[in-house]
């Protein structure tokens, strides 16, 4: 009798760390105010006349990536993105009236083959 009482204290020990354990995990708590976050917002008015795609010396690789917008959107932030996903780019832009161009210079590992679509993103 003596030994299964053993058995059982030790499944019922088990089991009670098991419970605290997924309790345990189960509760996170992150700060209200983290200075972190997302947004976006869809800019309306704003018509790019021209895209442009530059190979860069070596062919096989994206040299840059040329906008032209029909508006002044020179002080906006760019990244441009390749089907939603964010591609390291330096992208630049310069008002010149009545347009802006804005160019993207990817990082030299960037393949024109690894592009699928190009997306732009602008935010002040």
């Amino acid at each position: 009798m003596r030994t299964s009482y053993k058995f059982f204290a030790g499944v019922a020990a088990a089991g009670l760390v098991i419970a605290s354990g997924s309790a345990y995990t189960a509760a996170n708590t992150v700060p209200a105010n983290t200075g972190a976050g997302y947004g976006s917002t869809t800019a309306t008015g704003v018509t790019v006349a021209t895209m442009t795609v530059n190979p860069a010396a070596n062919p096989i690789n994206l040299g840059s990536v040329v906008y032209t917008v029909a508006s002044d959107v020179s002080s906006m932030d760019f990244v441009l993105s390749n089907n939603g996903v964010v591609v390291t780019a330096a992208c630049g832009a310069s008002y010149s009236n009545p347009t802006t161009t804005i160019t993207c210079t990817p990082d030299s590992t960037t393949t024109i083959a690894s592009i699928t679509s190009f997306g732009l993103t602008a935010t002040n």
